[in-house]
């Protein structure tokens, strides 16, 4: 389950849209499976895309300290030098960009590993395939990336039916 954070104006949203190069997004992530074999692991992760390529710097807590740093908490005692400085970076995105909860996103996702001799004996890594299953694809699509927002009303990143709000214009 991911909680995504956005601007009052969805900069993020609109950003993405529009092929912003360079663009920040903030989420706090749990990985884990529903029935507990896997068990959950709580991350704050900030996104940092420039000029096509993307940086994760994260941080792992409980889910209780991930939501608190995320309006605003300072961290526990438990957070390295490292933490800390990306729960700086998230206090500024929430203090200037005015982030907060804005979309939640649940999937399913299933990896395998292909290991081929050849690709082994020349040192590279296996080849990695994912499947994802979103839940509330707006199509029934499995490649259809949608969102849940936490408030009332429904938003997807696919194009949305009539009427669309138009995107802010662009500041770049």
């Amino acid at each position: 389950i991911s909680l995504y954070y956005d601007s009052p104006d969805l900069r993020c949203y609109w950003d993405n849209w529009r092929g912003v190069p360079s663009r920040r997004k903030l989420r706090v992530r749990v990985y884990g499976s529903e029935d507990g074999a896997i068990p959950p692991t709580s991350f704050i992760e900030v996104k940092h895309k420039a000029d096509g390529r993307g940086v994760k710097r994260r941080i792992q807590t409980t889910l209780a300290q991930a939501l608190a740093v995320t309006q605003g908490a300072q961290p526990d005692a438990t957070f390295s030098a490292h933490d800390l400085r990306i729960a700086e970076e998230v206090h500024r995105l929430l203090r200037l960009e005015q982030f907060r909860p804005s979309c939640v996103m649940r999937y399913d996702r299933h990896a395998y590993f292909l290991h081929l001799p050849e690709e082994v004996a020349l040192g590279r890594e296996p080849l990695r395939v994912s499947t994802t299953s979103r839940p509330w694809s707006t199509t029934g699509s499995s490649t259809n990336t949608c969102c849940r927002p936490t408030t009332a009303s429904w938003r997807s990143k696919a194009p949305a039916p009539s009427p669309t709000p138009s995107p802010p214009a662009s500041t770049t």
